[in-house]
């Protein structure tokens, strides 16, 4: 390429360049904010999951636990293992996956009031440490609902960990799900 003969058109030509340098970089700024966003989103949400593996792992490890709730705390340990599984899936379709949750083929019919009692389920060993009661008040046939399990779910945790944080010992913590006609 020629450099323009022109002085004028040399000038122009560099501003030229030298916005789209800015453009370039601008855009570069905010896609690596986007990517922290979206990094600190799913680190918050494989920690959420995690968080009862943990707290009935200890539990289980204390022993002294009926064969009952042992089970029904081994298969909290899996689901709560397989959503972070289900999370660093997501990640790894990169942020094309994670840009697909404005589209509206990423929605699917959500059970809301089974998502409720998985996440009080998930929990309670974190509320029993901290001497918070933690139960659901769901409306007998709440519907369901279209929308990505991954918000709801995130939703859901974080109401529920923030409301078992700062609740104070012998409190209650309760998720009501009901219809406002």
């Amino acid at each position: 390429m020629n450099p323009p003969s022109d002085p004028d058109d040399a000038k122009q030509a560099l501003r030229q360049a030298e916005e789209a340098l800015a453009r370039a970089l601008r855009e570069k700024a905010d896609f690596e904010a986007i990517m922290r966003e979206r990094i600190s989103e799913h680190a918050h949400d494989i920690k959420s999951a995690l968080g009862p593996v943990v707290g009935y792992a200890q539990i289980l490890q204390g022993g002294q636990i009926d064969p009952k709730s042992r089970e029904r705390y081994l298969e909290t340990i899996l689901r709560a293992t397989m959503r972070a599984v289900d999370i660093c899936n997501s990640m790894m379709g990169g942020a094309a996956a994670s840009a697909n949750d404005d589209d509206p083929e990423a929605l699917q019919v959500v059970d809301i009031a089974a998502m409720i009692e998985e996440v009080v389920e998930q929990f309670s060993a974190m509320a029993g440490e901290r001497k918070v009661a933690l139960k659901s008040d769901i409306l007998p046939g709440f519907p369901e609902i279209n929308s990505i399990p991954q918000h709801i779910y995130r939703s859901l945790t974080n109401v529920i960990t923030n409301a078992i944080k700062f609740t104070p010992a012998g409190g209650e913590v309760t998720i009501k799900a009901e219809l406002d006609p």
